[in-house]
């Protein structure tokens, strides 16, 4: 866990208060950051502050900056920074536990972010206490936390040996899901064979660390190839792309891992469906005959 932390609060449950301190759960050195350059001087490049109606250069102020809203199409209502300060939360170090829920209700979806936290100066018994109480009835604490003006809706849950933090998403922030694809259907066969390319790859356990990300790697490498050869030019990796059906692409996808054809038709058999690869099926909307115009006369 990182040495400094970014925030202490102050969790209220009845006349209990225990103050902790909160941690970033993921590291932001390792992200990939790339600032402007002039190609022609190598010179770094500044954001120029211009009026975009009139292209011209201005000095403003950051305090003097109007805000706009936009509550229609290209239509906006205008705040100063002091006008929006005052609608902004007021600060305060303490986060009020609301009520008590099944771990089991906090949809992942819904988590914007987590931090992890550790007990604040002479808050061991507490924190410990918070922990074991969530542990053993498997409940996540709700209650709101004010962080830069805006108030948030948070999780306190127990997980290992401590507690974390998990920020949530707003119901007016969520999306709905709009699923595009009911009217495709999946034919036996591609599931037999699907359940064979996925026992294959199965693992009993997620070992993350098999896993990097590649983008990191690559800039990484390329920087190492700059340094040699500053005229060097990195090539773009193309992607091959699968045009094929899907009952083909999983058979050759199991062929390419080692699976014997033969192996791959008793499975299928034993699911209880054919071989022969069946095609999706997809509802197509009826087209809509265009009315004939007669030519005048």
């Amino acid at each position: 866990m990182a040495s400094r932390s970014v925030g202490r609060v102050v969790l209220s449950f009845g006349m209990a208060q225990i103050g902790i301190k909160l941690y970033k759960m993921a590291n932001d050195d390792d992200k990939v950051h790339f600032n402007n350059f002039n190609p022609a001087t190598k010179n770094p490049l500044g954001n120029r502050q211009y009026d975009k109606g009139t292209d011209e250069n201005v000095t403003i102020q950051q305090a003097d900056i109007l805000k706009g809203y936009e509550y229609a199409k290209g239509q906006f209502v205008y705040f100063t920074e002091t006008e929006i300060a005052n609608m902004q939360a007021a600060k305060k170090d303490s986060l009020d536990i609301a009520e008590f829920v099944p771990v089991s209700e906090i949809n992942p979806l819904r988590i914007e972010k987590t931090y992890y936290t550790a007990p604040d100066k002479g808050m061991d018994k507490g924190y410990k206490f918070l922990y074991e109480l969530l542990k053993a009835h498997g409940k996540a604490a709700i209650g709101t936390y004010v962080a830069r003006g805006k108030e948030h809706l948070v999780a306190i849950q127990a997980y290992q040996h401590g507690l974390v933090m998990c920020q949530l998403y707003y119901d007016t922030e969520m999306r709905a899901f709009d699923n595009q694809c009911a009217n495709v259907q999946v034919s036996m066969v591609e599931m037999a064979m699907g359940q064979v390319l996925m026992d294959t790859l199965s693992k009993p356990v997620f070992d993350s660390s098999k896993y990097s990300d590649r983008f990191i790697d690559k800039v990484n490498e390329a920087v190492a190839i700059k340094l040699a050869n500053p005229e060097a030019t990195i090539t773009e990796v193309s992607t091959p792309v699968t045009t094929s059906g899907m009952a083909e692409t999983l058979r050759a996808s199991l062929i390419s891992m080692g699976v014997p054809e033969d192996q791959i038709d008793a499975m299928i058999a034993k699911a209880g469906v054919s071989a022969s690869p069946e095609p999706i099926v997809v509802e197509a909307p009826a087209k809509i005959k265009k009315p004939r115009v007669k030519k005048a006369s």
